[in-house]
Parts: C-alpha cells; sequence; structure tokens
C-alpha cells in the first residue's frame, strides 16, 4: 500500500512540475557606474521559457546586494503584469529608480538582482548584473577652486606678447592657439 501511495505521489509530482512555467528575467540593461541621488534606467524583459501558456500576474522585483552573499535584505517592487505570456514570448519593460541609500546601501561594487515572482507556481530564472555605486556625487561648481585660468597668450609677428586682445595695436597680425588674425579698428 505505501508502494502505490509513494508511486502516486511521485506520478503527480511530475505532472506538477511539468505544468511548471520557467519565468526569465532577460536582457537587462542599465548603467554600470551611477552616484546617489541619480535616477537608474533598467530596461529588460520577461521571457516565458516554458511549454505552455502563462496567464497569471508576475510581479517583478530587484534588490541589491553589496556581494554575493544573499539572501538580498531590502528589495523594491518593480512591475506587476497580468498578460498571458505564450510560450518563448518575451515583455519588453522598463523601471525608472532612485539611487538612494535605502536600497543601495553600500557605495562600490554591488550587484542588482531582478527576479519575477507569482502565486502561481513558476520555476523562476533572476538576472545578476554588475554596478558600481559612487559615494558622492560632484559639482563643478564645487571643485571651482581645482580649475587655474588659461592664461591667453597672443603674439605678435614680431614675437611680443600681449596679455590681452585690448593691449594688441589695431590693424597688427597676431597669433593666437597657433592662427593668424588681424585685430580690426575698436
Amino acid at each position: 500500500m505505501n508502494k502505490y501511495l509513494v508511486i502516486l505521489g511521485f506520478l503527480v509530482f511530475i505532472n506538477n512540475s511539468k505544468a511548471q512555467t520557467n519565468i526569465k528575467i532577460n536582457g537587462v540593461i542599465h548603467a554600470d557606474t551611477i552616484g546617489y541621488g541619480s535616477l537608474l534606467f533598467l530596461d529588460y524583459w520577461i521571457v516565458n521559457n516554458g511549454t505552455e501558456v502563462f496567464n497569471n500576474d508576475v510581479g517583478i522585483r530587484m534588490g541589491v546586494t553589496p556581494n554575493t552573499d544573499l539572501p538580498i535584505q531590502i528589495s523594491v517592487s518593480l512591475a506587476t503584469i497580468s498578460e498571458s505570456i505564450e510560450p518563448g514570448d518575451s515583455i519588453p519593460f522598463t523601471s525608472l529608480i532612485s539611487v538612494s541609500t535605502q536600497l543601495f546601501q553600500q557605495a562600490g561594487d554591488n550587484l542588482v538582482v531582478i527576479w519575477p515572482s507569482s502565486a502561481a507556481p513558476i520555476l523562476p530564472d533572476s538576472s545578476f548584473t554588475p554596478i558600481h555605486i559612487l559615494d558622492d556625487v560632484s559639482s563643478i561648481i564645487e571643485q571651482s577652486h581645482l580649475v587655474k585660468p588659461l592664461k591667453l597668450r597672443l603674439f605678435d609677428l614680431l614675437g611680443r606678447e600681449y596679455q590681452s586682445l585690448g593691449d594688441v595695436p589695431n590693424g597688427a597680425i597676431y597669433l593666437r592657439d597657433g592662427k593668424k588674425y588681424i585685430k580690426l579698428v575698436d
């Protein structure tokens, strides 16, 4: 009797596993380096690698891990779809995420993990892509003390150097950056 129950349970398991759909995240494209406060654009596809049409809701979630140590502590929902996906077919998506310290907890090298989830039985296939998070984003204005003004170098044909264009006499031919110019009357 126990043999029959085990065989019956095994057959039910095989039938259920054949009926499951393999939903995969594929073609993930995003910037490889980004700073806090920026927006991260994610392009990706959901692919049905199974043999049957998938007609249930699929949620797409994203998490970030500073290294390959899983599980992911914090994740966000990127999208939810309720379309049917034919076997071998895919649906493209674009998501926009704000790069904040809540999701990207550590600057430096991280892994972006995107995975499908569903109440229906699926065999999910996750996507792992690397991303580098900059510690802070600097502004040109903040670094203006590092920028040295360029010295304008003007010479006439006799080799005399002038400090500004106003010092060059009217009608004189002068050289600037290796090119000849004529100063017209002011």
